[in-house]
C-alpha cells in the first residue's frame, strides 16, 4: 500500500485528533497508530501472523520522519493499532465518509459499485471541481478488476457477467487475530476525494477533503444468526454517516407481475429468485439499533438512502423522467460547477414510495420504522437487459450497452447534504 505523506502541504500539517480504522471500526487516538516494519527479520506478527512484518509504536525516527524499525530499516506503512490491517497516511489528515450497503444475494450490490465508482471517477472533475481516485489499489483489486470488465473491456461485444460476493471471499475479507480469536473482517473499498484547484474550497482542502469508504458485503451476512463474534462483517452499519439499502424489484413477484406487462428483460422470468427483501432491511435495523445502543423502537439518526435497481425496467411505472441526470449545469460566473437537484430527487423520491406502498407496503413500513429520514432513488447500474448465458441461467451484458443510470446520485446527494460543501444543491 502507498501510505507516503500527501504532496498538500497544509494538509500534511493537520492531523486529526482521533482516527476510526476502516477494517474494525476501531477509534484510537491518531499518537497511538502502529508502523509496519521493513526488515526481513522482522516478520511475525501476534495479529496477523507468522508471514506478517511486525507492527510496532516507533521510538526512533529519521530526517524524513520515518520511523525506525529495531533493525534501523526506514518505515512508510502505517496499521491500526487493535487489528493491524494497514491504514492510508490519509486517513489522519481527512475524515472519513463511511457509506454501507445493505442487500440480499443476487440484489446487484457489485454491479452497483462498480458503476457508481466508475461514474463518479468520470463525472467529479468535469462537473463538480472534485477528484474523486482509487486510494488503495490492494483493497480496490477486485472492483478495478470489475471496472475493466464492464467499461474497458477489450471486446465490447464480448458478454460479460461479475461473479457474486462470497461470504469468505479473501478478495472481500481480512482476517486478525483479536482477543486470541479469528475474526472476519470486511475489506473496504477505498477513495479520497479532494477540490480541484478551480473549485471555491481549493485553498481549504484539509478542511473539506474526504476519505470514501464504501462496503459490499455478501448478501447471507445479513441473514439473522450470520452475524456473529467470530465474523462481525457488518458492524460498518453502525459507524455509516448513512446507510443504502438495494431494493431489487426483479426479487418481488408483485413487482414482476407488473414489469412483465411491458418488458421481456430476462430478470423478470419466472425462475427468477424470490428474495424476502423486507426481513433483510429489519435484520440490519435490529443490527444497527443493537450495535448504537438503540431501544428497538427508536429511529436512527443517520438518513436511509433505498436504491431501487435495474430502474431501466421498470421506469414505466412512475411519471416522471429517471434516464437524464438530476444535475444542473455550472453557469459561469455566477455558478462555477454543477449542484445537485434536490427538489427533482425529493419529487421522484415521492413517487416511487407512492409505488412502493401499493407494491410493497411492508418495505416502506420498515424503512420508515428504520430511520428518522429515508428517501428513495432510482438506480441502474447497467441501464440495458442482460442476457441469460448459452447453456446456463447465468446472467452477462455486453459493455457496449452499457448505460447507468442514477448510479452517482446516491453519493452526491449525501455529498451536498452531508459533507461539508463538497457539493452543492438547487433548493428551489
Amino acid at each position: 500500500m502507498d501510505t507516503t505523506a500527501t504532496d498538500d502541504r497544509s494538509a500534511a500539517r493537520k492531523v486529526l485528533r482521533s482516527v476510526t480504522c476502516p477494517h474494525c471500526w476501531h477509534n484510537f487516538h491518531s499518537s497511538d497508530i502502529v508502523w509496519v516494519a521493513q526488515h526481513e527479520d522482522l516478520r511475525g506478527d501476534p495479529v496477523l501472523g507468522r508471514d506478517a512484518y511486525l507492527r510496532f509504536l516507533p521510538t526512533r525516527f529519521n530526517v524524513d520522519g520515518d520511523a525506525l524499525d529495531s533493525r534501523g530499516m526506514p518505515c512508510r506503512i502505517l496499521a491500526c493499532p487493535n487489528c493491524h490491517l494497514e491504514i492510508d497516511r490519509v486517513f489522519l489528515n481527512y475524515p472519513a465518509f463511511i457509506l454501507s450497503l445493505i442487500g440480499g444475494t443476487f440484489s446487484g450490490k457489485s454491479y452497483y459499485l462498480t458503476s457508481a465508482a466508475w461514474e463518479l471517477a468520470r463525472l467529479l472533475p468535469q462537473q463538480f471541481l472534485l477528484i474523486f481516485k482509487d486510494l488503495d489499489s490492494g483493497n480496490n483489486a477486485t472492483l478495478i478488476e470489475y471496472q475493466k470488465a464492464l467499461f474497458l473491456h477489450d471486446n465490447p461485444d464480448q458478454p460479460v457477467g461479475l461473479q457474486k460476493t462470497q461470504p469468505d471471499s479473501a478478495s472481500h475479507y481480512d482476517s486478525a487475530n483479536l482477543d486470541g480469536q479469528s475474526m472476519l473482517l470486511p475489506r473496504p473499498f477505498l477513495f479520497s476525494l479532494t477540490p480541484e484547484r478551480n473549485h471555491p474550497h481549493a485553498d481549504r482542502p484539509e478542511r473539506h477533503s474526504r476519505v470514501l469508504c464504501l462496503y459490499d458485503n455478501a448478501g447471507e451476512h445479513f441473514i439473522h444468526g450470520e452475524d456473529t463474534p467470530l465474523t462481525p462483517v457488518t458492524r460498518h452499519v453502525a459507524q455509516s454517516k448513512l446507510l443504502m439499502f438495494l431494493y431489487d424489484p426483479t426479487q418481488d413477484p408483485r413487482m414482476r407481475e407488473k414489469c412483465t406487462t411491458f418488458s421481456d428483460d430476462p430478470q423478470l422470468s419466472t425462475h427468477t429468485k424470490t428474495q424476502l427483501q423486507t426481513q433483510i432491511l429489519i435484520e440490519a435495523a435490529t443490527r444497527v439499533r443493537r450495535y448504537a445502543h438503540l431501544s428497538q423502537n427508536e429511529k436512527l439518526s443517520q438518513p436511509l438512502l433505498v436504491l431501487v435497481s435495474k430502474s431501466d425496467i421498470w421506469c414505466n411505472l412512475i411519471d416522471e423522467d429517471i434516464t437524464s441526470e438530476p444535475y444542473i449545469a455550472a453557469a459561469p460566473p455566477e455558478r462555477l460547477f454543477a449542484v445537485v437537484d434536490a427538489p427533482r430527487i425529493m419529487r421522484v423520491s415521492t413517487k416511487i414510495r407512492n409505488l412502493l406502498l401499493e407494491l410493497a407496503p411492508e418495505f416502506v413500513a420498515a424503512a420508515e420504522d428504520f430511520c428518522k429520514e429515508v428517501l428513495y432513488i432510482p438506480v441502474s447500474a447497467l441501464g440495458c437487459s442482460p442476457e441469460v448465458q448459452e447453456g446456463s441461467n447465468f446472467l452477462v451484458v455486453r459493455p457496449r450497452n452499457i448505460k447507468p443510470r442514477w448510479v452517482t446520485v446516491p453519493v452526491m446527494y449525501a455529498f451536498s447534504a452531508w459533507a461539508s460543501g463538497l457539493a452543492r444543491v438547487q433548493s428551489e
